[in-house]
């Protein structure tokens, strides 16, 4: 860089020249000295060992960077249990009010479970200490009260590892919109049923099979319950909601049938359909009241959820305009937890303003989706009643745009098919009645097809876009 001299130091010659005095000066940086950022780890388990080993890599990038992230303690249930590659002379304590003594920029919440990391996350807040989690469950039960406990202690709580630890989408949701903010959800959640059910596809596993593979590879808890049941979804479902303005109030109850009721002859008979399986959550807002239904789904293949890997989640949004976005990324695996944790702490650290509590309002939860369904359904035929499946199915109101059967063994049959738009409710009386006169299995999943969530037909999408036209001013 030159720096031109002051007139004084300009002179000329005999010949009239000008010449300009210059002095250079060096126009690199010196590293500044980076500023510690003191974290408080709740948990030391497989997530909080993640971030814990994942610190010493992401210092190598942030102290150019000016920053330097140093855990100083750990508060953990038991601090003889055997840790794997945690940084040596890590301090471990199993005394809340030790943990709680200590100076903190900020806490990251890796306990887990639901009262403890509560009770703790409200004290932490309300005393002005910011927090980091990944765990849904408590985010979505206590939402509310952690905002308020945020904006007692002028600080914030930030969670974007809880939804899709791979993909950062919660702020972008959260900010206000000029087209009227999300009225859709559809996602992939849960990192574990992904690869449980891909396994299935691919592999032909049993869910089990898949499961244990997943436990081994880190991939899962030894304890899958609230994945494969759709619990985990659901509070993700829900937090998601509340970063987009509404909150729901009361929990979102999955589908009575989970994951673990799927097999490799369900799969191949979604296949056959030009589909696969997959659990989803969906959510769409209407004035005060959201339909919600988290649990398995089938996907037509040009659906982008039809493409997802093994380990990758994905969600869909759209706004009151009908424009989609979709977010897409890596959602299992300590290792993604424990640097989307990582990220939500240096987000902390550069702010200088901490983030204002948003506004949101209150909505009801109708578990009464309109939808198209995939229809799988199993039993043993009897002689004395004749009657076909699908015409039982007929009389329950239930018609189908493509039907299908196949004999399963001797006096034994399968059907499978894709209804026109129903709802739930109508859904689950067909259920119940074909189980009742068959004695058989019917299951029955939303399906998601290219051009839509699974939400409408074609002719009720138009009804809606005519709908608007007629409320809309007409130009002059």
């Amino acid at each position: 860089m030159v720096k031109l001299a002051d007139e004084k130091n300009v002179t000329h010659d005999s010949d009239n020249q000008v010449f300009v005095s210059a002095s250079f000066t060096d126009n690199r940086r010196e590293t500044p000295t980076p500023t510690t950022i003191r974290i408080g780890l709740l948990g030391c388990g497989t997530v909080g060992g993640a971030v814990a080993r994942q610190i010493v890599k992401a210092n190598d990038q942030l102290v150019a960077n000016g920053i330097r992230l140093e855990i100083v303690r750990s508060l953990v249930r038991d601090t003889a249990k055997p840790r794997r590659d945690i940084p040596p002379g890590l301090k471990l304590t199993d005394d809340a009010n030790v943990f709680l003594a200590g100076a903190y920029d900020v806490v990251i919440e890796a306990l887990g479970g639901l009262d403890a990391p509560r009770s703790l996350i409200q004290r932490l807040l309300a005393r002005g200490t910011p927090v980091v989690t990944a765990n849904k469950q408590v985010v979505a039960a206590n939402g509310e009260a952690f905002a308020s406990a945020a904006e007692q202690g002028g600080t914030q709580i930030r969670f974007e590892a809880a939804a899709i630890p791979g993909v950062r989408f919660l702020e972008t949701i959260g900010r206000p919109s000029i087209t009227g903010g999300v009225s859709e959800i559809a996602a992939v959640l849960n990192g574990t049923t992904q690869f449980v059910l891909s396994s299935i596809v691919a592999e032909g596993l049993s869910v089990d099979a898949a499961l244990h593979r997943a436990v081994v590879l880190g991939l899962a808890e030894p304890d899958a319950t609230r994945d494969l049941s759709g619990l985990d979804a659901a509070d993700k479902l829900r937090l998601i909601l509340r970063e987009a303005g509404v909150e729901t109030g009361e929990a979102i109850v999955p589908a009575s049938v989970g994951v673990d009721a799927i097999t490799p002859q369900i799969t191949a008979d979604a296949a056959r359909l030009g589909g696969c399986l997959r659990q989803v959550a969906l959510a769409r807002i209407e004035g005060d009241c959201a339909t919600a239904y988290v649990g398995p789904a089938w996907v037509g293949e040009r659906h982008a959820f039809s493409r997802l890997g093994p380990l990758e989640n994905c969600i869909a949004l759209r706004d009151a305009t009908g424009a989609r976005t979709l977010y897409a990324g890596v959602g299992a695996g300590p290792d993604i937890t424990a640097r989307a944790l990582l990220s939500d702490v240096v987000a902390v650290a550069t702010s200088t303003i901490a983030a204002g509590r948003r506004s949101v309002r209150r909505i009801k939860i109708r578990a009464n989706i309109r939808t198209p369904w995939f229809v799988y359904a199993s039993f043993r035929r009897d002689p004395a009643k004749p009657e076909g499946i699908g015409e039982l199915l007929g009389k329950c109101g239930v018609s189908f745009r493509r039907f299908e059967t196949a004999s399963a063994a001797v006096g034994a049959s399968r059907a499978v098919g894709i209804t026109f738009p129903l709802d739930a409710a109508t859904v689950r009386d067909a259920t119940k009645t074909i189980q009742e006169v068959t004695g058989g299995t019917l299951l029955a999943f939303p399906a998601i097809e290219d051009s839509t969530h699974g939400w409408a037909s074609k002719r009720e999408r138009l009804d809606r876009l005519e709908a608007r036209r007629v409320d809309s001013p007409a130009k002059s």
